[in-house]
């Protein structure tokens, strides 16, 4: 037994390793898929981001030269021939995170397309008015100084870098990540375009150049006129420090009567961080070896909180990530906005610079926590079941292994029981046969006596044997009944009859009680076979008790009828009450080694019981011995 137990706890260790490593995997990559699907709504909220600044830049970028002027002159030809119309920057932007628009002259000069030349400010854009100068003036000191936030060469034609292709992640069998771009729409423009505008345009444009040169002339630098090749922002010239005050520069234009057009040179946008809370987001504009500069003031913490509110704050995995939106100054990092929840100890984080022009800016998303995703319950419901069954299934092997083992172990000692119980009434049938042949009796009586311990043996092997054939009757399913109505008088006696003799010899005493039981179907045979098998019984582990004393008892209650069978014996003990009606399980200990047995008759009183309908159970007395109950149906039906 003990080796079976570890050859089976061995086969279930040994199952055990490739399930748990089954388990692991597939949580592991469970895992995997989870954190992948929240790096995949990280990075769309990002690129989401990043395709609002995409937008920005080609709407700006799209412009005609002289929107920046208060009136301009539409392109397309139902707009030709007519006067110029009000721009579109001339009013308040519709974005509130776009202080205003204004162009920087070669000259360093100022003008927006919120005032009209030769016309006060108006008293609405005063405050937007006095900002966009101040800015102006910060602009043209930081190019005087060299500190400008520089862009690629201004060139007609700029290199583009081959791009790298980055390696596969968990998520890309499943993630079409193509439709997290947009397709159509480049990010800036890559290169100086040439764009043709008309003599109006020019003037409209050159007009406003002209600077009232006052204080400071020496600081001030004016960009070098190039014709062969266009203008870069480093190539800057002092202008005279003696050239007077008030002197108008105006560009040199084509003559009008030899050219209606000409062609004017846009680079890509460009940035500037000004403050710590504004960034000009600005073009040049070359003409005639002119440079203009054209563009807007951004505020960076209304921004920043305008892409966190579309972009982050509504999606539901603000509720446990938080973004940060950081902007590069000559100071350091600064935070301009914070949205979402706060994460002291991130589990997952994601960094993102953006793309030139906006590259001064970065955005990074924390998560506290990675969602778990619907299959997770699914498998854990399946591991639990799984891990059930497997549980159960080793316990039930294991149980089943050892009620085999035992049950092996109970028929080896039934068969060493059945040999002893056989022998035994064979040897003295044996011997008094033997003296009977010899005529060592001597007198008749004496004769009388073997032959009544001959009849007793030989009933004893018969009912062994009886025994062990209603046994295998009954475990073959060839045990049939028969029930015929009748009360337990007939029955009562018939036991009294076979018993009666060896009760007397044994000194005890037997009581009957059947008064109050009215007839019931029942089979007599069996039922005896019942009574006898308990009485012996009683009488085999009761011999040795000084009080010597069996009471058979029966009495109807409700539909059943209940038959007990009362002694004075030693009991059973108390963890086999419900084991002795087992298949050849004896009761260990010495007091059952003397009394012998096979260990199949109470197995045969309970499948008989069965065979009947009935139950039976067994407990012990307040006093002395213990107590056998049968139930059977009255009505006697099965």
């Amino acid at each position: 037994m003990k080796q079976l137990k570890l050859l089976i706890c061995l086969f279930f260790l040994i199952l055990t390793i490739p399930i748990g490593y089954f388990v692991f995997q597939t949580y592991n990559g469970l895992a995997k898929e989870e954190t992948a699907r929240l790096r995949f709504f990280a990075e769309t909220i990002l690129d989401e981001i990043e395709n609002e600044l995409v937008r920005l830049v080609h709407d700006e970028e799209s412009r005609l030269v002289d929107e920046y002027n208060f009136v301009y002159q539409p392109l397309g030809s139902a707009h030709e021939g007519r006067e110029p119309i009000p721009s579109p920057l001339s009013g308040t932007s519709e974005k509130k995170y776009i202080l205003g628009y204004f162009q920087n002259n070669p000259d360093g000069s100022f003008h927006t397309p919120l005032m009209e030349k030769g016309h006060p400010v108006p008293d609405s854009s005063t405050l937007v008015v006095n900002e966009l100068r101040s800015i102006n003036s910060a602009f043209n000191t930081r190019r005087a100084t060299g500190s400008a936030v520089t862009a690629p060469p201004l060139a007609s034609k700029v290199q583009k870098e081959a791009p790298t292709k980055a390696e596969p992640g968990f998520e890309e069998p499943y993630l079409d990540r193509s439709q997290k771009k947009i397709a159509a729409l480049p990010f800036r423009q890559q290169q100086n375009r040439v764009e043709e505008i008309t003599e109006g345009q020019a003037l409209r444009l050159s007009r406003q150049s002209t600077a009232k040169l006052t204080g400071d002339v020496s600081s001030l630098k004016v960009e070098k006129d190039s014709k062969s090749a266009p203008a870069i922002e480093n190539e800057t010239m002092l202008m005279g420090a003696g050239q007077p005050a008030d002197v108008e520069v105006r560009p040199s234009l084509p003559d009008a009567t030899t050219a209606r057009t000409f062609q004017v040179e846009i680079a890509p946008l460009q940035s500037m961080l000004i403050s710590n809370d504004r960034a000009f987001m600005f073009r040049r504009v070359v003409i005639s070896g002119q440079i203009y500069r054209q563009g807007f003031v951004i505020k960076l913490k209304p921004f920043a909180d305008h892409l966190a509110a579309a972009h982050f704050s509504a999606h539901p995995i603000a509720q446990y990530a938080s973004l940060h939106i950081d902007a590069g100054t000559r100071n350091g990092i600064l935070n301009v906005t914070r949205s979402g929840v706060d994460v002291a100890d991130p589990v997952f984080s994601l960094q993102r610079t953006f793309s030139f022009p906006f590259d001064y800016l970065s955005a990074n998303l924390d998560c506290s926590m990675i969602p778990h995703s619907a299959n997770r319950q699914t498998l854990d419901i399946m591991m639990v079941v799984f891990v059930a069954i497997f549980a159960l299934g080793f316990l039930a092997i294991y149980q089943s292994a050892r009620t085999v083992i035992d049950l092996s172990e109970r028929r080896s000692r039934f068969v060493a029981s059945v040999t002893h119980e056989l022998k035994t009434p064979l040897t003295n049938i044996r011997m008094y046969i033997e003296l009977l042949e010899q005529g060592i009796a001597g007198t008749p009586e004496r004769e009388q006596e073997y032959f009544s311990v001959l009849n007793t043996e030989s009933t004893r092997l018969s009912r062994l044997i009886n025994n062990v054939l209603e046994l295998s009757r009954l475990e073959n399913s060839q045990r049939h009944i028969d029930l015929q109505e009748g009360d337990l008088r007939e029955v009562f006696k018939e036991v009294e009859t076979v018993l009666g003799e060896k009760i007397r010899q044994e000194g005890f005493v037997l009581f009957m009680d059947q008064q109050a039981v009215r007839p019931f179907r029942y089979d007599a045979e069996i039922l005896m076979l019942i009574l006898i098998n308990l009485i012996e019984n009683s009488l085999k582990f009761g011999r040795q008790q000084p009080l010597k004393s069996i009471t058979v008892r029966a009495w109807q209650e409700g539909t059943s009828t209940y038959i007990a069978i009362t002694d004075t014996g030693p009991g059973i003990p108390r963890q086999a009450l419900k084991k002795i009606f087992r298949d050849f399980y004896r009761v260990e200990g010495p007091l059952a080694q003397t009394a012998g047995g096979t260990g199949i008759g109470l197995a045969l009183v309970r499948k008989l019981t069965h065979l009947m309908n009935g139950s039976v159970r067994a407990g012990n007395n307040e006093g002395p011995g213990c107590t056998i109950t049968i139930s059977l149906p009255f009505n006697g039906n099965l």
